[in-house]
C-alpha cells in the first residue's frame, strides 16, 4: 500500500510534511546498507528515545535477524555440531545479499541436520488489523478536521471487524483476540450474512469469500484514513452493517470455578465487576456503529445477572451429583452421603435483578 501511494500528495490536514531541502545526508540509507547499519543510524538519529522505547516494549526479532542470530551465537560459541565453511559476521548474516534459504541450510548444518526445514519463528506477527487499530487511536488522537473524522470512524470500523473474526477463530490461534475478551463467558455477539443469497443454502465458499471482500476493503480504507486520503464513510459502515448483524448482547455465563472466584478475591461484587468489565468494550463497538442501541445494552446487563444465575444453578447440580456424595450402606441409599452444603463460589450472589421492559427486549436479532 505504501508503494502504491508513493509520493502521491495527500490533503492539506493530513499530518505533518517535510520538504525535500530539509533533509540531512548524513541519514540517508544507501542501497547496499545492512540492516544493523540501517539500525545504527536509526538509533543514533532517536538516541533516548529509542532506548527508553525499547526498554518498555521489548521488540521481537523478524525471520531473518533471528536465524542470522541463531547462526552468528553458535559460531562465536562453538556450540554447533558441524561448523560452517567459514567464518560469518553478524553484518553478512544479516545482510540481504543471504537468502532465507541459505540461513535455512546454514541453521540445519550446525544442528547437525541432513535437510534444512523451514523456519518458523518463536511469536507470530500480530493481525494486520490490531497493527491498523493502534495506528488508527494514535493518528485520532493527535490529527483534526476530516483526517480525525475519518481515523475515528474506520476505529470503529476495524473494531467491530476485529470481533468478529476473533469469536470465529479457535482457542489455538487467537490473532484478533485483542478485540474481543469475554472472561468466565462464551459469546458469539455477531453472525455474519451473506445478503448476496436470498433463497436456498448458502455455501461455505460464498461466506468466506464475502469476508474477504469486507476484510480488504476495511482494510484499503483503514489505509487511506491514516495517510488523509478520501473515506467513503456511508459506504463503509452500509457494507459492515448489511453483513455484520447483531446475533446477541447476553453472553452465557460459565459455571463459577473456584481459581476465578479466590482471583477476584473471593467476593461476588469483584466477580460481577470483572465479568462486566470484559463486555463493556463489545457493547460500546457495537453501540457506536448503530448495530444495538443503549436500551439494548442496559437490559444485556440485567440479562447478564439472569444467565450468571442459570450458572451458578447448573453448578450446584453437578457439585451436589458428584459420586462422593453417594453411598449404598446396609443396603439403603444415600444421595446426600456428607454433603454439608455449597462452597462459596456457588452461592447465589446478593444482587437483585431488574425486570426487563418492553422497550428492551430485542436482545436476539
Amino acid at each position: 500500500m505504501n508503494r502504491q501511494q508513493s509520493n502521491k500528495p495527500v490533503s492539506a490536514d493530513a499530518g505533518l510534511r517535510i520538504p525535500g531541502s530539509a533533509l540531512k545526508r548524513k541519514w540517508a540509507v544507501g542501497q547496499g546498507d545492512t540492516d544493523a547499519a540501517i539500525a545504527e543510524l536509526i538509533r543514533a538519529f532517536l538516541g533516548k528515545v529509542l532506548d527508553e522505547h525499547l526498554a518498555q516494549l521489548p521488540v521481537d526479532l523478524d525471520k531473518r535477524h533471528e536465524l542470522a542470530q541463531r547462526i552468528y551465537n553458535r559460531q562465536q560459541k562453538g556450540t554447533a555440531i558441524r561448523t560452517l565453511d567459514r567464518h560469518w559476521t553478524l553484518s553478512e548474516l544479516e545482510s540481504r545479499d543471504v537468502s532465507i534459504e541459505l540461513l535455512e541450510q546454514m541453521d540445519a548444518y550446525q544442528r547437525g541436520k541432513q535437510a534444512a526445514n523451514q523456519f518458523q519463528p518463536e511469536v507470530y506477527a500480530r493481525a494486520i488489523l490490531c497493527v491498523y487499530s493502534d495506528e488508527l487511536e494514535r493518528v485520532a488522537a493527535t490529527s483534526y478536521g476530516r483526517h480525525q473524522e475519518n481515523c475515528q470512524e474506520m476505529l470503529r470500523l476495524v473494531r467491530v471487524l476485529g470481533m468478529y473474526l476473533a469469536q470465529t477463530e479457535d482457542c489455538t490461534r487467537r490473532e484478533h483476540g485483542s478485540f474481543f475478551k469475554p472472561v468466565n463467558a462464551t459469546w458469539e455477539p455477531l453472525r455474519h450474512v451473506q445478503w448476496r443469497h436470498f433463497w436456498g443454502k448458502t455455501p461455505q465458499s460464498a461466506f468466506d469469500d464475502d469476508l474477504r471482500f469486507l476484510v480488504d476493503e476495511v482494510l484499503k480504507y483503514t489505509f487511506n484514513a491514516l495517510q488523509g486520503l478520501h473515506v467513503p464513510q456511508e459506504m463503509l459502515r452500509a457494507r459492515v452493517m448489511k453483513r455484520l448483524h447483531l446475533n446477541t448482547l447476553v453472553p452465557v455465563i460459565d459455571v463459577p470455578e473456584r481459581w476465578a472466584w479466590e482471583a477476584c478475591g473471593s467476593s461476588w461484587d469483584a466477580y460481577i465487576a470483572n465479568l462486566y468489565r470484559s463486555f463493556e468494550a463489545t457493547w460500546q463497538s457495537l453501540l457506536d456503529v448503530g448495530i444495538c442501541t443503549a436500551d439494548e445494552i442496559a437490559a444485556a446487563r440485567n440479562c447478564v445477572l439472569k444467565s450468571l444465575h442459570v450458572a451458578i444453578e447448573q453448578g450446584r447440580q453437578q457439585y451436589k451429583n458428584q459420586p462422593r456424595f453417594k453411598r449404598l450402606v446396609c443396603g439403603k441409599y444415600y444421595s446426600e452421603w456428607g454433603f454439608k452444603g455449597y462452597p462459596a463460589y456457588l452461592e447465589y450472589p446478593p444482587v437483585s435483578i431488574l425486570p426487563t421492559t418492553q422497550s428492551n427486549v430485542r436482545l436476539v436479532a
